[in-house]
């Protein structure tokens, strides 16, 4: 939002007030301004002068000779305005004055012979002079614009505009219209506001019929006619402040509107009232499908939950969005409906969205505007118009069509409260003053305030006394508090185990394993989807997706994972990603579940096969687990197999008999319709499952005292037989002796038959002596009957 400075001057007395040095005060009491623009600059040397004749140029079919009266004298300059013609104001960018050539540059005038005819100075379009984007022709100035004034006193050019963030406004609907800002400006400086006062004689005609069906939805309906209408340019300081607050120029009626919506924040339509059929207008819901065409030329199909403005035949306007094109101000326009309303911000805000069709109306209607704001919000529109318009007449009574209580909101504010919350001594009469100068209402009471909240303060913001003292501390000034430190016990704080599993296994993955972490949406893509056989209608559908490629909340890391595999394999040969994020598991009748999951992923286009891949996937899960002291892990095979699991190159990961995941190497048929080059291995841990274990103690094993034995085994069996039953069977024989059971390799061919030989690897280490050939033998024995017992599997290997 821009705000003109200007502008604020007409609504509180800010006469020597440098406004860049105010607008860093402004922006740590009030709202962030992200920029501030000083305009004018170099325009010191413009003058309004008027043409006394137009020739053509002699040595030139396009261009021409301009004779000026500057007030005091008459001068010629070669011009190539299609418009300069002779009796136009307009205005001489003299020589030394600073004018617009582009965009963000500028040049100097001077003197200059153009095809052998001296020219000093320039003839300039409102882009040059920085009053519009027109660079169509010279300016043209009203008919009783003071030939010989210097321009920057004839009218507002030189000015200060804030550009204010307007998130920083949301919970502020009072700060969108410069009134409400120059409030808060005058409570800063200490000065004088302006109160704005329009009376308005409306007769006791009734030529409308006017109803509000809306209910909740439109709280207040106000509007009047006026005729002796004539559409010209609105005056110029109007328009020069309307183009400073980013808007454009239209017609004096249209411009009466904006102006009248950026000083009060409450918008306003004008309707043509030839156009309103049989002088009705109905406030009411849209028919499901009925149409209607707004005045940027869109067709919009409504649902019966869009609140409409109609008449007795069909829609004119779209409530507190945009007019209709069958109602609009025209150029012989001469009488008039003027809309002042309130609407439901999130209706609003719903049928914006919907139709895709945000607009400043609609941007504000949204932020729970004050509904007592109509009135002075027409009154004031009444005023310009009669000021303006010679002929104009108001011709109606006032129509007030209202659903709405003003709320009488009074909260009791101790002093000593305020005092113990701000943390300084701030005297009764300062807290006093400065909720005055916001134009709160306040009854001095025992011990403090009685604080009557005004209505544009009521709609969403001042409820409490917190609320209160933060205004008092705010216009005070933070800054001017003196900073202490704070008298209270340091505990360390609690912190959701989830989140701890979350930073310790971030840090691992990063500092550890060498793996970067990425952050994609909690959406699922559909193309995606689509290429790993995944049905959308399973998923969460959202009812306002940001994109309709992304339409459904994500139920597996893995899509967008893969998605990030597509676009990294064209800039690197190998790389390591991993993902913390929710999935949202669809429950019937139930808010869905959404456990946190950790994706990691390894990616390497040199490789000619996933195997090794897979083995440094299961070292990660290995390492975190150890890392995060679960107690030992078990790879089972992959019961559920997703479409991009491997069906032979998975595992499921269980710990202390819960499952915590999976690993596996991309499935082929995946890989391909994806068309990935690099070859993917994979694993997702669920972090909540992890979070919720107890912690496996380490318990300290002093390094044996006597030497060990490393053994081998080999035992065949068949495909199906886990490695990790016969891991259980071999620590089971012998747990004082045999410890570091692990498998460390696998062989398969038409050597076995149809089987698998399994290779193992164990530690003999006796805690009090040294083993002797016999007893290892005879562990070995046991371990060739009880693997034969138990899988039926052949021992190849002898000690």
């Amino acid at each position: 939002m821009k705000v003109s400075w200007n502008w604020l001057k007409r609504y509180a007395d800010l006469e020597n007030i440098d406004p860049v040095k105010l607008a860093t005060q402004f922006t740590l009491a009030v709202a962030e301004i992200d920029e501030v623009f000083v305009l004018g600059e170099g325009l010191e040397n413009c003058r309004i002068v008027k043409i006394e004749k137009v020739e053509d140029h002699p040595s030139s079919d396009k261009l021409h000779l301009a004779t000026i009266n500057l007030g005091n004298t008459t001068r010629t300059v070669v011009c190539g305005a299609p418009n300069a013609r002779e009796g136009l104001i307009t205005v001489l960018a003299d020589e030394g004055s600073v004018v617009k050539s582009g965009v963000n540059e500028t040049m100097t005038i001077g003197k200059a012979v153009v095809r052998g005819i001296e020219s000093v100075g320039m003839l300039a379009s409102p882009f040059e002079l920085g009053l519009s984007d027109d660079h169509s022709g010279i300016i043209e100035l009203p008919p009783d614009a003071p030939v010989g004034m210097p321009l920057t006193q004839a009218a507002p050019v030189k000015d200060v505009v804030w550009e204010i963030d307007n998130k920083s406004l949301t919970h502020r609907p009072d700060l969108w219209g410069h009134a409400g800002i120059a409030r808060e400006v005058a409570s800063l400086a200490g000065r004088k506001l302006f109160e704005i006062k329009t009376e308005i004689q409306f007769t006791n005609d009734a030529p409308l019929k006017v109803t509000n069906l809306g209910g909740n939805l439109c709280p207040r309906y106000t509007a009047f006619t006026m005729d002796g209408i004539q559409i010209a340019p609105s005056p110029l300081w109007m328009q020069i402040l309307l183009y400073h607050a980013g808007m454009r120029p239209i017609n004096n009626v249209v411009d009466f509107t904006n102006y009248v919506m950026l000083t009060t924040g409450n918008p306003l339509h004008a309707f043509d009232r030839r156009d309103i059929t049989d002088d009705t207008i109905i406030v009411r819901t849209a028919a499901e499908g009925e149409e209607i065409t707004t005045l940027d030329g869109g067709k919009h199909t409504l649902s019966a939950t869009d609140l409409l403005i109609a008449d007795s035949h069909s829609g004119i306007a779209l409530a507190g969005i945009m007019g209709g094109a069958n109602s609009e101000v025209k150029d012989d326009t001469v009488s008039i409906v003027l809309e002042s309303a309130n609407f439901h911000p999130g209706n609003i805000r719903k049928t914006a969205l919907r139709l895709a069709l945000r607009t400043e109306s609609s941007s504000r209607f949204e932020k729970s505007l004050d509904p007592a704001n109509c009135i002075t919000s027409s009154n004031l529109f009444a005023s310009l118009v009669l000021e303006n318009i010679p002929q104009s007449r108001v011709t109606s009574r006032y129509y007030d069509e209202c659903n709405w209580e003003k709320p009488e909101i009074t909260i009791f504010l101790s002093c000593d409260f305020t005092r113990l919350k701000l943390g300084f001594d701030i005297t009764d009469e300062k807290i006093k003053s400065i909720l005055t100068s916001l134009d709160f209402d306040l009854t001095e009471t025992a011990g403090g305030f009685n604080v009557s909240v005004p209505s544009w303060r009521a709609t969403k913001d001042i409820s409490i006394p917190e609320d209160l003292v933060e205004e008092i501390g705010r216009i005070y000034g933070y800054d001017n508090i003196a900073p202490s430190l704070p008298l209270v016990p340091v505990q360390k704080p609690w912190t959701l185990p989830s989140k701890t599993v979350q930073r310790k296994t971030s840090d691992i993955l990063t500092l550890e394993l060498g793996f970067s972490e990425v952050m994609n949406y909690s959406f699922d893509k559909t193309r995606m989807l689509s290429a790993l056989n995944m049905e959308v209608d399973a998923r969460l559908e959202m009812a306002n997706p940001i994109s309709q490629m992304e339409p459904v909340l994500k139920k597996h890391l893995v899509p967008n994972m893969l998605a990030n595999v597509e676009l990294n394999e064209k800039r690197y040969d190998h790389f390591r990603i991993y993902e913390h994020g929710r999935v949202f598991l669809p429950r019937e009748n139930e808010i869905p579940e959404q456990p946190r999951h950790l994706g990691f992923l390894i990616a390497d286009r040199t490789l000619k096969n996933d195997e090794d891949l897979y083995y440094q996937v299961k070292y990660c899960v290995e390492t975190l687990c150890s890392r995060l002291e679960t107690g030992p892990l078990r790879f089972e095979k992959v019961e559920e197999l997703q479409s991009w699991i491997h069906p032979s190159k998975s595992a499921r990961v269980v710990c202390n008999g819960m499952e915590i995941g999976y690993l596996t190497t991309l499935n082929p048929i995946v890989k391909r319709k994806l068309g990935l080059e690099s070859q993917v291995a994979l694993g997702v841990l669920n972090i909540d499952t992890l979070a919720a274990m107890d912690k496996k103690a380490t318990v300290f094993r002093p390094i044996p005292r006597f030497p060990g034995i490393s053994y081998d085994i080999t035992v065949v069996i068949d495909p199906e037989i886990r490695a990790s039953s016969i891991i259980d069977v071999l620590e089971s024989i012998n747990p004082e002796i045999i410890s570091d059971v692990r498998c460390i390799g696998y062989f398969e061919g038409a050597k076995y038959a149809g089987k698998r030989a399994v290779s193992f690897r164990m530690d003999f280490i006796h805690p009090q002596r040294t083993l002797k050939q016999e007893e290892v033998n005879e562990i070995h024995n046991i371990i060739v009957e009880k693997l034969a017992e138990s899988t039926g599997g052949q021992v190849l290997s002898v000690p």
